[in-house]
């Protein structure tokens, strides 16, 4: 079983700051580095990292293909990603000393996707197969009806969350992967409970993994709810937590393990990546939660 993720790929440009920078104020970084970064590129190392066999589709400037090297050194199949000429997706992102992030994100060539490409990447995968989408990228609604036509179970990461979610086929999701802020602006709910309600009153078919950082996570379907508790890790950064929870559920969901361990393995997972700077330069090894 496979699984393509057609997500974005950026290059972040990480400050470390004392307090993120306020209106009107200029403030000095104590650090400056750059990583490579994006949620669909982060999500594809931590699915690959968790024993997943993922191929990613995307595309990225020519003149970053140390990215693509990167990914494929951590074992994502890159075949379908596409070099062109446009500026890759980055990211200018925050780091205060207490690990919290803020970000601005410019699309880049991640907006440039066509429909050419996503006939071309799905037609190479097969029924019950699986398609991984988040919202960084353009023609995310094309994406998910195309998988759905290609009979694909499709898993959707609404980050980051505005308003052309609201617009996405979401009918067709049968995996919603989300965090606690992601759900209360799809939900205008701030309780789990009424979150996880209001989501199967709209949805009744999607199972939904709701993750609530240092108060667990949460699983719920038609069927069964499972819920996780986590023990919080001090963190350096936190930035690719969140991707990686959503890599490491889905991996070990895919190989048919019970829900509880699949929301064990993603919360661990994420607490290690929050131990280092940096989102996808994260040392977290698969045998660490075998």
């Amino acid at each position: 079983m496979k699984i393509l993720n057609f997500g974005s790929i950026n290059i972040d440009h990480v400050y470390r700051v004392d307090h993120f920078v306020k209106s009107g104020r200029t403030i000095h970084c104590q650090s400056y580095k750059t990583f490579a970064g994006g949620k669909g590129s982060n999500q594809s190392i931590a699915l690959a990292r968790a024993g997943g066999q993922v191929y990613h589709a995307g595309l990225l400037c020519v003149h970053d293909k140390w990215v693509k090297e990167m990914l494929d050194s951590n074992g994502v199949d890159t075949s379908l990603i596409e070099l062109v000429d446009s500026e890759s997706g980055h990211a200018i992102i925050q780091v205060d000393k207490k690990g919290h992030n803020s970000k601005v994100i410019y699309g880049g060539a991640n907006h440039e996707i066509s429909i050419e490409q996503i006939d071309k990447a799905i037609s190479t995968f097969s029924r019950d197969d699986y398609l991984l989408v988040q919202n960084e990228i353009n023609l995310v609604d094309k994406v998910m009806e195309q998988g759905k036509e290609a009979g694909m179970k499709i898993v959707f990461n609404p980050a980051p969350t505005n308003r052309d979610v609201f617009d996405y086929p979401l009918r067709l999701v049968d995996i919603l992967i989300l965090n606690r802020l992601e759900a209360e602006e799809l939900t205008d709910e701030c309780k789990p409970g009424k979150i996880l309600k209001v989501l199967a009153k709209q949805y009744p078919n999607m199972a939904v993994v709701l993750n609530l950082g240092e108060d667990g996570a949460i699983y719920t379907d038609s069927v069964v709810r499972v819920q996780e508790d986590t023990e919080q890790e001090k963190a350096v950064d936190k930035t690719g937590a969140s991707d990686t929870f959503v890599g490491y559920f889905l991996a070990n969901f895919m190989r048919g393990e019970d829900i509880k361990s699949c929301l064990q393995q993603a919360s661990k997972a994420a607490s290690v990546c929050m131990k280092h700077e940096g989102a996808t330069d994260r040392r977290v090894k698969r045998q660490m939660y075998a």
